[in-house]
């Protein structure tokens, strides 16, 4: 019996780990970054456009570049880079990889649209359009990379059910870090304390998604991954760095200042290194 229950709760081992390093960190914090940007800039238009006309004007001059970046490191990860046109034969719904590459060619069309409008017609009607039609396949490019991961075979990325809401909560989150970089930059004071109390709350929203995964699945405390020691540090290191330092960053900065500039790259700092973590945690298992 004892045996039976054990098969239950040990994860499936693994051999060999994928052979994805750099590239697919990069790749992941580009594709959160890209969207996540647009749908915080979509948002401010929708609720106080009058408030943030001229940082989304800015704004809206982001996503396109990054997701070009995004693109580029996709395109070199492949086994076959010249092959990359044979995703896009078809169209799977029920396939993550397909709705995925699907909806990241959509939004960076979307966003090359919002750059051309940014330039040469920014207007609150055209901005809100924009935002409208662009949010949705943000919000898809913001979490089927988390969805992808935890439909995989590998053990501890199968266990990790809220993977893709938790992807889309943290690429938000990155959206609003870099929103509150440029009104630093901007001078944009009355923006900067809405987009506080943003990062604020998708912090907390992304700590409690991470305390989930970490505890509420027994299967993975069996895993192992906590038992690297540099996993373990990369992990302190991003909710120290990446999640904690930023909250009471945010709650100390009174009015548009360093502190701010401060809480935005630790966001992002924190963001990278937590899909680090993530990609290495095969190579992890087979190390330790």
């Amino acid at each position: 019996m004892q045996s039976d229950d054990a098969s239950q709760i040990l994860p499936r081992q693994i051999t060999k780990a994928p052979p994805w390093h750099e590239l697919v960190t990069a790749d992941l914090f580009f594709s959160s970054l890209g969207a996540g940007t647009f749908i915080v800039a979509a948002l401010c238009m929708f609720t106080r456009a009058g408030l943030f006309t001229p940082l989304v004007r800015v704004t809206l001059l982001v996503p396109f570049p990054i997701m070009m970046a995004d693109l580029v490191c996709l395109v070199l990860d492949l086994g076959d880079p010249l092959r990359f046109h044979h995703m896009m034969r078809v169209v799977k719904p029920r396939s993550p990889m397909s709705v995925g590459v699907w909806a990241i060619s959509l939004f960076t069309v979307i966003a090359f649209a919002a750059l051309i409008v940014a330039i040469f017609a920014p207007s609150e009607t055209a901005f809100i359009v924009l935002g409208a039609i662009g949010i949705g396949p943000a919000l898809l490019v913001s979490g089927y990379k988390g969805v992808l991961f935890s439909v995989t075979a590998e053990p501890t990325w199968s266990t990790m059910r809220w993977l893709g809401a938790t992807f889309s909560v943290s690429a938000i989150s990155m959206g609003a870090a870099l929103m509150l970089l440029l009104a630093y930059a901007m001078n944009a004071a009355p923006a900067a304390p809405i987009l506080r109390a943003v990062v604020l709350w998708l912090l907390l929203a992304t700590a409690i998604l991470i305390a989930f995964e970490a505890f509420a699945e027994p299967r993975r405390r069996s895993v192992g991954v906590a038992s690297d020691y540099r996993q373990s540090a990369v992990l302190v290191t991003y909710v120290g760095a990446g999640i904690v330092t930023p909250i009471v960053l945010v709650l100390l900065s009174g009015e548009l200042s360093v502190l701010d500039l401060a809480a935005g790259l630790l966001v992002l700092f924190g963001a990278a290194l937590a899909r680090d973590y993530l990609v290495r945690i095969p190579r992890a298992q087979l190390s330790g």
